[in-house]
């Protein structure tokens, strides 16, 4: 597999069940991470989903494509890399472990991608897709879409306020569940990589049980 292991550095999850009706006007929002889920679409396309939520409660699914390495290295790895560089020191550190989420993780992975980010809250810069018609002849409204290399973690004091707010509060329990069972998952494979194991597929739903 693809493990990042950064030395030097400093299971089903929440998820919405409608799309939104609305698209954010372009902008520089504030939102959390709620739920983090790596799927497939039907023709079998991988592609990393991040559920996101703004201060003020509207939420959306933004899908981040690009497994494959386009010269400057997949996509998906480069996000996943810029998330666990803005998220880390938002939570308390793992014990008994010898690296945290943030230094050593698979980008392919989706219990090592939830480990560093899920809950995490974010400054990020949002802009709007504008509607189109793909090349099967079907119609995709306009979408929200971050620009994943502009954002950044957010301080102590906003990720304290935005963990204040009634969307996060409403959600809290879910979400410790998730990261609990997400960093579990991420410990377990930590150690069969540094056992010499051979890693478990990602996507492989009959994979050998952590």
């Amino acid at each position: 597999m693809a493990r990042v292991t950064n030395a030097g550095a400093s299971t089903p999850q929440y998820a919405t069940t409608k799309k939104p009706k609305q698209v954010l006007p372009a902008g520089s929002y504030t939102v959390g991470i709620m739920d983090v889920r790596v799927d497939k679409t039907k023709s079998g396309t991988p592609y990393l989903c991040l559920t996101l939520c703004t201060d003020t409660g509207h939420q959306w699914d933004e899908r981040i494509y690009g497994w494959q390495d386009n010269g400057k290295g997949p996509w998906v790895a480069r996000v996943v890399e810029r998330l666990a560089l803005c998220c880390q020191g938002q939570f308390v550190a793992v014990a008994d472990v010898p690296n945290q989420p943030h230094e050593n993780y698979d980008w392919e992975r989706e219990s090592d991608i939830g480990a560093l980010c899920l809950g995490a809250v974010l400054f990020a810069d949002v802009g709007v897709e504008p509607a189109s018609v793909g090349a099967d002849g079907k119609e995709y409204p306009e979408k929200n879409k971050v620009n994943w290399l502009r954002t950044k973690g957010a301080d102590p004091a906003n990720v304290a306020q935005f963990r204040k707010l009634p969307v996060w509060v409403a959600h809290a329990d879910q979400l410790k569940k998730s990261r609990v069972a997400a960093i579990d998952l991420w410990r377990a494979e930590l150690l069969r990589s540094s056992s010499g194991a051979a890693p478990s597929n990602p996507f492989d739903d009959d994979a050998v049980p952590y």
